[in-house]
């Protein structure tokens, strides 16, 4: 075999063993090819697994945030309605309060009506002369006061004096210094007690002036006292009466000096 034969049966060796090397190392690419493939398909299941549980995560993480926003919210309102009741508290207090206050004064003002209603009351029912007037006489009056209330009046004592005056009575009454006629008595409703009072002598010339009207006059005035059946409540009543023979034939109320009573 000549070198040209050798030469070309070498080359045609090296070129069979470049082939085959050749095959080989495309067969071990594409062997490492395939285990790439199949770890990256793993890696990307594996991402998809984590980013579906990423986003249930996220979703869980909203659905408590949305949670979390409703309790707020049902903290708040209840805060709110917690406010407004005690609010409303405050009011219904102030309410029981005022409520309280009405009762108690609606209490007073029917013990004051009931007091006025039920309690005694005395004044003067009637002045009358024990005897007729004579010229030169004195004259002899009958006082007389009853109990008009519907509660008996206890401890009355009255006090009065019987004047033949020939000028009117002054603007103020002096009252401190007139002697007693009655003294603590007790009057039930209805009833009447009475006492009098002696005037000075009807001067003979002042007589028939005295029986048409002029002067003088007899004037009859005093007070009476007692106490009432509610505690800590005394009553009191002043009174002024003169005698007009024409045209009242009788005693009436003294001009400028009306009853008091309390």
């Amino acid at each position: 075999m000549d070198a040209y034969k050798r030469s070309t049966l070498k080359w045609t060796r090296t070129m069979v063993l470049v082939y085959l090397l050749t095959a080989v190392l495309i067969g071990l690419q594409w062997y490492e090819m395939r285990s790439s493939s199949s770890d990256t398909h793993a890696l990307a299941e594996a991402a998809g697994k984590q980013a579906d549980a990423a986003k249930t995560q996220s979703g869980q993480a909203v659905e408590q945030t949305k949670k979390m926003a409703e309790l707020v919210g049902i903290a708040k309102a209840g805060a709110e309605d917690t406010k407004q009741a005690l609010e409303l508290s405050g009011e219904q207090v102030q309410a029981a309060k005022r409520s309280a206050k009405a009762a108690e004064e609606m209490v007073r003002q029917t013990y004051e009506s009931m007091r006025l209603v039920e309690r005694a009351w005395v004044g003067p029912a009637d002045l009358s002369f024990i005897k007729e007037p004579a010229s030169g006489e004195k004259v002899m009056v009958k006082i007389t006061l009853s109990n008009t209330g519907r509660t008996p009046a206890q401890e009355l004592s009255v006090f009065a004096v019987a004047e033949l005056r020939y000028r009117e009575l002054p603007k103020t009454l002096a009252l401190g210094d007139l002697g007693e006629i009655i003294s603590k008595v007790l009057v039930v409703p209805n009833a009447a007690a009475f006492g009098n009072r002696e005037t000075g002598a009807i001067k003979k010339e002042d007589f028939r002036s005295f029986e048409e009207g002029t002067w003088p006059r007899i004037y009859v005035y005093g007070y009476a006292r007692y106490k009432t059946v509610f505690p800590g409540i005394d009553g009191e009543t002043q009174f002024c009466r003169v005698w007009l023979p024409k045209p009242y034939s009788g005693f009436i109320g003294c001009p400028g000096h009306p009853d008091q009573a309390k």
